[in-house]
């Protein structure tokens, strides 16, 4: 992030997928808002091809206060993966860095995208801006 020149923040996971108007239509929609408002879009599952992902709307796709989407989110309302989010440099040095120190553990990228929310006021819904998270089978275990 320190070395990021940019105005805004898009991260991806090394399999994630971006539709090719994703940035381009959360950036205009953000520069219609407050400069601490985020930006979130539809995302759908893959396992081989983006072809195969269906869009599956969650509760959490409409526009939404920091709480209410977290609320919602944590209630069983979805959820949004990395590359969902765009989101504006001064809302993401006010949350702070990423934590480095448990960058292994499960669901770090859902620490820094509840401090990211939480340093936002509003989180603005953008229909065309479709991302695809790849989901990888889980392997079999086996009975000891």
């Amino acid at each position: 992030m320190n070395a990021a020149q940019g105005d805004y923040f898009q991260f991806l996971d090394a399999d994630d997928v971006m539709g090719t108007e994703k940035v381009a239509a959360q950036v205009a929609l953000l520069q219609t808002a407050e400069p601490t408002a985020v930006a979130s879009g539809p995302w759908a599952r893959f396992r081989g091809k983006i072809q195969e992902a269906r869009f599956i709307p969650e509760p959490i796709w409409r526009d939404l206060t920091p709480v209410e989407w977290l609320v919602a989110s944590w209630s069983g309302g979805g959820m949004m993966h990395v590359a969902a989010w765009l989101i504006p440099r001064q809302v993401a040095i006010a949350a702070g860095p990423w934590d480095e120190s448990v960058r292994w553990a499960p669901n770090v990228d859902a620490l820094f995208f509840t401090k990211t929310l939480l340093a936002s006021t509003v989180c603005l819904f953008c229909p065309t801006a479709v991302s695809y998270y790849r989901s990888i089978p889980s392997a079999p275990t086996k009975a000891i």
